[in-house]
């Protein structure tokens, strides 16, 4: 059902002139056509001339050609945006070398900058080389720069005899004597550059200017408390509006597309039910398409095509390993499950590609051929031309030889979506081979950075049949007549955008001759103007806005003055199918929160002594899944020592350290001989360190870690120093036996301190902050003291967390006696009302009791998801519990 946009109407007087329709964008061009086309075949006819329609810029360049073809402008090859881009990068490179200054941190971001830059000077028809101008560059060092680019771009040009887009419409603007094509009609093309403008007058016969609509639209302002919420009142409300109206047209402006379409989206899709198998009936078409770097067929050929590279993103590996688009007929099995728990176990974020293919390669048992991602890998690495340099086009040949070889884009039928891909992927290869004309012989990192760029530049808008609901971009709305537009995201903070001048062109005069972005009074004018083309082409306008971003309070757009404030629009109610569904199934409870209990042949093989408790006082589910059901989550990759083991370097610095020393009396002062105990401390600690870890964090890192360590180690001692009796230290990772119920427990503790005023203090290392509220309650945080308590021959008279932090390294701790600073003694005042006992020996009764108790629950299959206050934190199983999982909940995770 086709849904009219346009009144063709309006253009009828130009279109009998013989004028040509010229409009700023694609999306409003080919919208014209379709309802001229429409118009025809309503009309009867069954033959007609197409519309002769376009963009304004297309139709210049086209005039552009035929000059070049009839001899009034001097030849020339039109670059592609990436071929402009490579010769900027070239000129930037050359000015380094030469004025040898150091390279650019961002190169491919300064060559954006710079095109912008040249194409704004030719657009508003500014000589840079002018006397006055080049003075007013000389002013700013990154002005001044840029000239030095801009004579070398310029250079690179004039040898490939090629010119830009604002070359061609300059070289059009100082067109005279020759015949000038038909007159033009344009529609919504307000603002235009000087250049287009003079362009435009040299090119046609004459020049109109079709009137705006003016419909005068009702406008209304919508307050929400965040963007979600925003966006689900959008849904429901355009869910709303095209059933109860099936003839409505409605549009949708998103001012942040890149944030914001994949929620709304989601929204969209649950609105109208087409979540499920009516997933390619969603009535909404979306003008913004997805870079096609990121569609799932192109972004697993370029992540095959990275397998090349030094160094190989380890999330890159795992996601290919899924990918149905490749020949991995292994990659769910479970040598793959092996592969992806060695790679996390190493702890770094990227592998070299020599690892990675010996590591799949010798996966299994000895006499197996390892994962099919390491025969291919083997097969990459005796690919010898990979590691010549040529030119972009060869490099095309061996990169679809590579993909060939990995069996992309799979054996599968590919949907409608991915064919399209496919076509732009081969489009974006037409563009990539044309870099011949400017790009000298590349090695393989090179060339698959630029096809990378290519792709990511190209945008991948699938084509879908009309739809009454389209979302657009705040540009690509104009022109078109809504009966009800929707605009999202009007804060204070966006409309009007924030200015954002071009670095490499003095302000100043990018105010004077206003270009975009220049100044907060353009962008204000160039808002305004948007909205009044809106409010005088739709129905109706409603404007919405967020009152808080990302945490940050936002205030209204000062453009919605003239809006009437009006009551959010109430989320929309369940979906009548669903509600249907909710109100007449049958409803089943489950009391999922207890699992068998622990029988002998389990118990007997039962591992993680005092984690066994822990986990079951943090989480009775964790406790469950972690050790009888043995799921450990993949540990997540870190930038240098991961703090499990940094404590466990620390533990064993120190083990090492009082085994030598043995008593505060023989702690050396300091001075030479306590650094040399440290050092050698320190050095056995670091022995903990695995050598493919050592490997991994580099030199550099380790010997950083080493001086921390250093520096640690000595803060610590100064406490143990200022401890206010001597000690003598009995045991240092001492092993005990301990049962709990039918539960036994192997421990290893710490430290074991006997103190000279009599009695004895357990201590526990940590290297994070610690707190005696740990030991309290019915579900202690951190009962391992107290398990070392119950485990220990002679009751010790105080536990104490031994806290090794830099800056802030303390004992914490309780007990009976209080010769150590930090170890309290008032136990009815740190327990209060959370346990029934007010002195030392009630309150290791009340431990036992408490630990008994959870072992207890743990032997009885107790698995409730009832998690402590910051036990989900680091537990990494949030996906098996869905601990907090909701219904309303799940919108934006899934979206």
């Amino acid at each position: 059902m086709a849904h009219s946009l346009y009144d063709i109407a309006s253009l009828q007087p130009w279109i009998e002139q013989g004028c040509a329709i010229l409009t700023p964008n694609l999306r409003l061009s080919r919208r014209i056509a379709s309802e001229w086309n429409a118009a025809m075949a309503a009309g009867g006819a069954r033959v007609w001339e197409p519309l002769a329609v376009s963009p304004l810029e297309e139709w210049l360049l086209r005039r552009w050609e035929e000059c070049q073809r009839d001899g009034l402008l001097p030849p020339a090859v039109l670059l592609s945006r990436q071929q402009e881009l490579w010769l900027w990068r070239q000129a930037i490179d050359a000015h380094a070398r030469e004025a040898q200054v150091p390279a650019l941190l961002h190169p491919a971001g300064a060559a954006e900058w710079a095109s912008e830059a040249r194409e704004l000077l030719l657009r508003h028809d500014v000589d840079p080389a002018a006397a006055r101008q080049r003075q007013l560059f000389g002013m700013e060092p990154d002005c001044a720069v840029f000239l030095a680019w801009l004579e070398r771009f310029q250079r690179s040009l004039e040898r490939a005899g090629a010119c830009t887009r604002g070359d061609a419409f300059a070289a059009l603007a100082g067109l005279s004597g020759h015949a000038p094509a038909a007159a033009v009609a344009l529609v919504a093309c307000s603002d235009l550059e000087p250049v287009l403008q003079a362009a435009l007058q040299t090119s046609a016969a004459a020049v109109h200017t079709v009137p705006s609509p003016a419909r005068d639209a009702t406008c209304a302002a919508y307050a929400f408390a965040d963007a979600r919420g925003e966006l689900e009142a959008v849904a429901g409300w355009a869910s709303r509006l095209v059933r109860g109206s099936p003839g409505t047209t409605v549009g949708i402006v998103l001012s942040s597309e890149n944030t914001e379409r994949v929620a709304l989206e989601y929204f969209l899709r649950r609105e109208f039910d087409c979540l499920g198998e009516n997933y390619n009936s969603l009535p909404v078409n979306f003008s913004a398409g997805m870079s096609l770097a990121r569609t799932p067929l192109v972004r697993d050929a370029l992540a095959v095509l990275s397998l090349g590279l030094d160094k190989v993103a380890v999330a890159s590996v795992i996601a290919l390993l899924r990918s149905r688009f490749l020949d991995l007929r292994d990659g769910g099995g479970e040598l793959a499950v092996e592969l992806v728990q060695r790679l996390h176990a190493a702890g770094v974020e990227e592998v070299s590609q020599g690892a990675l293919r010996n590591l799949a390669g010798a996966l299994g048992s000895p006499e197996g051929a390892g994962l099919r991602l390491g025969e291919l890998l083997l097969a990459m690495s005796g690919m010898r031309e990979l590691r010549d340099r040529a030119p972009p086009s060869t490099w095309l040949q061996r990169f679809n030889a590579l993909l060939d070889l990995w069996g992309w884009p799979g054996t599968g039928t590919l949907d409608s979506l991915e064919y399209q891909q496919v076509s732009h992927w081969q489009q974006t290869q037409d563009e990539f081979r044309a870099l011949d004309l400017v790009a000298a012989a590349l090695d393989y990192p090179q060339a698959l950075q630029l096809l990378r760029e290519a792709c990511e530049a190209r945008v991948s808008h699938p084509q879908t049949a009309d739809s009454p609901v389209q979302v657009l971009g705040p540009l690509e709305a104009v022109g078109l007549a809504f009966d009800h537009l929707w605009v999202c995201g009007m804060q204070a903070s966006r409309w009007p955008s924030p200015p954002r001048p071009n670095p490499f062109i003095p302000v100043a005069l990018q105010a004077a001759h206003a270009m975009p972005h220049a100044t907060p009074e353009r962008e204000r004018a160039f808002s305004q103007r948007l909205l009044d083309q809106y409010r005088g082409a739709c129905g109706h306008v409603h404007a919405s806005y967020s009152r808080q971003i990302d945490g940050v309070q936002d205030l209204p757009s000062t453009l919605l003055e003239s809006f009437e404030d009006a009551a959010a629009p109430a989320l929309a109610p369940l979906y009548p199918p669903w509600r249907e569904q909710q109100e007449t199934a049958r409803w089943q409870s489950l009391d999922d929160r207890r699992g068998p209990s622990v029988a002998e042949v389990e118990l007997a093989q039962l591992r993680g002594g005092s984690a066994i408790i822990a986990d079951q006082s943090n989480c009775a589910f964790r406790a469950f899944a972690r050790r009888r059901l043995r799921v450990e989550p993949l540990p997540d990759f870190v930038s240098g020592i991961a703090p499990q083991e940094r404590g466990n370097i620390v533990h064993r610095a120190l083990e090492v350290l009082w085994q030598e020393v043995g008593a505060r009396d023989r702690l050396p002062r300091p001075g030479e001989p306590l650094r040399e105990l440290v050092t050698r401390a320190v050095e056995r600690g670091l022995e903990r360190l695995p050598d493919h870890r050592r490997i991994a964090l580099g030199v550099s890192c380790v010997d950083l870690e080493r001086r921390c360590l250093q520096q640690l180690l000595e803060e610590w001692l100064e406490v143990e120093r200022e401890r206010g009796e001597a000690f003598t230290v009995a045991a240092t990772e001492d092993k005990l036996e301990v049962s709990l119920g039918t539960l036994p427990l192997s421990l290893r503790v710490d430290r074991v301190d006997e103190l000279s005023g009599g009695g004895r203090m357990i201590i526990d290392y940590k290297t994070g902050k610690c707190a005696v509220g740990d030991w309290v309650g019915e579900r202690p945080k951190e009962p391992q003291l107290l398990l070392y308590l119950l485990a220990s021959g002679q009751a010790p008279t105080a536990l104490a967390f031994a806290q090794v932090r830099p800056g802030d390294c303390a004992y914490v701790g309780l007990g009976e006696s209080g010769s150590v600073p930090g170890v309290r003694t008032d136990v009815a005042r740190v327990v209060g009302e959370k346990m029934a006992a007010q002195d030392w020996p009630a309150l290791r009764d009340e431990w036992r009791r408490v630990l008994e108790r959870l072992a207890e629950d743990f032997l009885d299959g107790e698995a409730a998801v009832d998690p402590l206050r910051g036990a989900c934190t680091f537990c990494g199983l949030q996906a098996l519990c869905r601990v907090g999982y909701t219904t309303a909940d799940t919108a934006g995770e899934s979206a």
